[in-house]
């Protein structure tokens, strides 16, 4: 059984709550503008039917366990290749750290900036076919919504 929790805004959060509900209300409004302008109307009327056909074309999108869990086993994988690559070369990097720790240290801020930028660009390419893949729904629940209108 499920325990019922008393829940208490603050301030800052009721003022947050209030910019999320008209945010989300301009986007239902911008939805429903779309589909029911005819040039020369002055006014648009907004019923019940149109707030529930236009939210079902915004969703809030939540973190997926999977993304996260791909993201680090690239990131477990990659850093097993360079493991592999620095036992190879042991002797290199052991005589560089000895002869020029300079040369070595770029060496390292390298790596570490291309890891860097290598991970970051397969997260926002993550990030990009996610929103490609929820934009494509949400456009085929509102093609075939509005055949059903027809």
């Amino acid at each position: 059984m499920e325990k019922e929790y008393k829940i208490q805004y603050t301030d800052a959060s009721i003022a947050r709550l209030k910019l999320l509900q008209s945010a989300y209300t301009e986007m239902l409004e911008n939805i429903i503008k779309d589909r029911k302008h005819v040039p020369g109307d002055k006014f648009i009327e907004i019923t019940a039917s149109d707030l529930e056909q236009a939210s079902e074309c915004v969703k809030i999108i939540t973190p997926r366990k999977n993304e996260s869990l791909r993201l680090v086993l690239i990131i477990y994988t990659l850093l097993g290749l360079a493991m592999i690559i620095a036992g190879l070369y042991y002797p290199f990097f052991i005589d560089v750290f000895r002869e020029s720790p300079n040369r070595l240290m770029l060496i390292l801020g390298g790596f570490a900036l291309s890891a860097v930028g290598l991970f970051g660009y397969l997260r926002l390419k993550q990030r990009e076919n996610l929103f490609k893949l929820d934009y494509s729904i949400r456009e085929h629940k509102a093609n075939s919504k509005s055949k059903w209108d027809s």
